[in-house]
């Protein structure tokens, strides 16, 4: 896999990142007054993840040197992946090196206005001095849908005197046309943009508990592995669960107001899809509210709440804990109903495999879009994890 063709210029008001990683021109968009340099440690985190799924080297362009600490530390990020998937072959990087240089003295923090980047932001109040919020992550979010998001998200910055940068990059695209599932991969395109801004210190806010740890794309064994000598990756908040982050949350009215996690209506939640339903529940627990969620009136509303992987099945548990915690028993038996639908599919699967010799897996995937590689079962063969 071959990384070459690097350039940075000036396009009307941003700074424009390229890179060709073999056929696909890899884009990152930066304000102005971002201290970029053209550096290639960006696209090599771009590309490793799917040069290992072909087992191919990442070739380097001549004149494009990346640290040694940089080098050592992806030699070990590949065995994590490795490990967690033996499809990810370890490749070799072919490659100069060279010292780290100096960071410019920023200190980062990826922020959506969702419950985790809002929780590492305030738990992180002294020392960081960018947020940076991203189009072309989660999705590609059209041009006025991303400039409300983005004034929202400003609102906050300035009440709590930090700098935001917005990001703009096509790695959703990459990702896509690399065959990875989003959970696999989205920690490299965090990395990758974090290695492009120079920052001494970029915080990635963390998805899940130590206790609900399982294989992730970002992770706190990968995430510090993406540090380059220049910036040190730090990944934060897996020391606690979602409902304490809440609770934390809840005491910053500013940020509080800003709680946004809808993959559907991004700049303002639904209020239907399963990640507004889990917020709404915590919410009404906690005896607090966000002007941007309308209220759990119903605890049946919960019943549409879709456990679609390990990930949203430590939601679910955390949220159950939390209503047993708070003596809500209507919301308490709508999720144990749900984690009873879970395990019930859970156990057809199993019996799938032992009885049937995965036939019903492989009729399923008759009707579903060609599987992405994931961490789960080496093969996704359930892609509705993956945003349209």
């Amino acid at each position: 896999m071959r990384v070459d063709n690097l350039s940075l210029v000036q396009e009307d008001s941003s700074l424009c990142l390229t890179g060709q990683i073999d056929n696909f021109a890899l884009w990152y968009k930066f304000p102005l007054s971002c201290q970029i340099r053209l550096n290639s440690e960006p696209f090599v985190a771009a590309s490793l993840l799917p040069a290992m799924l072909k087992g191919e080297p990442i070739q380097l362009a001549p004149g494009f040197p990346i640290s040694t600490e940089f080098l050592e530390n992806i030699t070990e990020l590949q065995r994590v992946f490795h490990c967690w998937n033996r499809l990810l072959k370890i490749v070799e990087i072919q490659c100069e090196t060279a010292p780290a240089e100096s960071g410019n003295g920023h200190v980062g923090c990826f922020y959506s206005g969702g419950l985790d980047s809002s929780h590492t932001l305030i738990r992180n109040l002294q020392s960081i001095t960018d947020m940076v919020l991203i189009n072309g992550f989660d999705f590609m979010i059209e041009r006025e849908m991303f400039n409300r998001i983005t004034a929202r998200c400003e609102k906050v910055a300035n009440q709590l005197d930090k700098n935001l940068l917005t990001v703009e990059t096509n790695f959703f695209l990459f990702e896509r046309a690399s065959q990875l599932q989003r959970t696999v991969s989205h920690g490299s395109c965090l990395a990758s943009i974090a290695l492009a801004l120079g920052f001494n210190t970029f915080y990635v806010p963390s998805s899940h508990a130590y206790d609900e740890l399982d294989p992730w794309g970002s992770h706190p064994i990968t995430d510090r592995l993406w540090s380059n000598g220049t910036t040190k990756i730090i990944h934060h908040g897996s020391g606690w669960r979602r409902s304490e982050k809440f609770q934390e949350v809840a005491r910053f009215r500013e940020v509080l107001e800003n709680l946004v996690v809808c993959w559907v209506k991004p700049d303002q939640n639904c209020g239907k899809c399963s990640k507004c339903l889990r917020t709404m529940a915590a919410l009404r627990l906690l005896g607090v509210s966000s002007p941007l969620f309308p209220p759990l009136t119903s605890a049946k509303q919960l019943r549409s709440i879709e456990i679609d992987g390990p990930s949203a099945l430590t939601y679910v548990r955390d949220n159950l804990e939390l209503a047993v915690s708070r003596g809500d028993r209507e919301i308490q038996k709508e999720l144990e109903m749900l984690l009873r639908r879970y395990e019930l599919r859970e156990a057809i699967s199993k019996l799938d495999s032992a009885v049937f010799g995965s036939l019903l897996r492989r009729i399923y995937r008759l009707f579903r879009p060609a599987a992405r590689v994931g961490f789960e079962m080496g093969f996704d063969w359930d892609s509705r994890s993956v945003p349209p």
